[in-house]
């Protein structure tokens, strides 16, 4: 038990470490002074907006994961998915080094309704492994649409996603068939929601962008997809630092204003904190030490 709790400390202590560091790097290659300047200048009515759109995303997240887990229990309503899941993005912020979301995800289920862990660690893999595919497929999109314009290059794009996006879900779905049995009746769903959930963020991006007045561009977006993949990473404070440090060295390989493109990042780290406040309605309702959700 001793060993356990040296080791999460560790943890916790090598997240700080590398969020500060992260920090660190940004606020040495930035004008910190122009960015904060772009963030002050937000239009709070876009602000709102992306807000939503990113909650929204949540909502479905619960949702494909509902899909994933009525195949181990059926009968759990969607109300109660999306309070857990909102509890569950509160722990990813206040418990970095600790249980965590996902660990509580399985914790719960296992403990309320007696689903075998080894069960709920296949559904959440695959939730996060769908995900991953989503992420993946929209940035090749995002990254072939940026140069669509330009003449003669129509061909070659739809070649590349047919070489690209086609074989990943081929592949996806040989190792979900061979490793996932149980939820192959979900695999259809299970990726339409992934994409839902990315495209919504994606929205939420955009708004975010016409909050800092500035231009809906690939740009933009493919550097917020590439951090979101970065983001699956346990390696920092809920994301902090993390995504900002991408957000930097995209703008810096993608040519576009490193001040800019990080209050983009960090405007979105703002959001996604915020939204995961809702989960503190959802602790213990019985008084005790034990954080528990209250079923329908």
């Amino acid at each position: 038990m001793e060993k356990n709790k040296v080791t999460k400390r560790l943890k916790l202590l090598f997240k700080i470490l590398v969020s500060l560091l992260a920090i660190y790097i940004v606020g040495r290659n930035i004008d910190v002074t122009q960015t904060a300047g772009v963030i002050l200048s937000a239009n709070f009515i876009f602000l709102f907006l992306a807000a939503i759109l990113y909650n929204l995303s949540q909502i479905v997240s619960a949702w494909r994961l509902k899909t994933l887990l009525d195949r181990l229990k059926s009968g759990i309503d969607i109300g109660y998915h999306i309070r857990l899941y909102y509890l569950c993005m509160l722990y990813n912020v206040i418990l970095p080094g600790g249980i965590g979301g996902d660990a509580y995800k399985i914790y719960h289920f296992k403990r309320k309704f007696g689903i075998r862990s080894r069960y709920l660690l296949k559904a959440i893999f695959l939730d996060r492994l769908s995900g991953l595919v989503a992420l993946i497929t929209l940035i090749v999109f995002m990254s072939f649409g940026q140069i669509l314009a330009k003449p003669g290059i129509l061909p070659e794009y739809l070649l590349w996603l047919v070489v690209l996006v086609i074989p990943l879900y081929i592949l996806f779905s040989g190792v979900s068939s061979r490793w996932f049995r149980q939820f192959s009746s979900t695999f259809a769903r299970l990726n339409f929601l992934a994409l839902i959930v990315q495209l919504l963020q994606v929205l939420s991006v955009c708004f975010v962008l016409l909050t800092l007045s500035l231009p809906v561009q690939f740009t933009y977006i493919i550097i917020f997809l590439v951090s979101s993949v970065a983001m699956i990473l346990p390696v920092t404070i809920g994301g902090l630092g993390l995504r900002e440090l991408i957000f930097m060295l995209g703008a810096t390989y993608l040519s576009v204003q490193e001040e800019s493109a990080v209050a983009v990042g960090l405007v979105f780290f703002v959001i996604s904190t915020l939204s995961s406040l809702p989960g503190i309605l959802f602790m213990s309702m019985k008084g005790s030490s034990e954080l528990a959700l209250k079923a329908d």
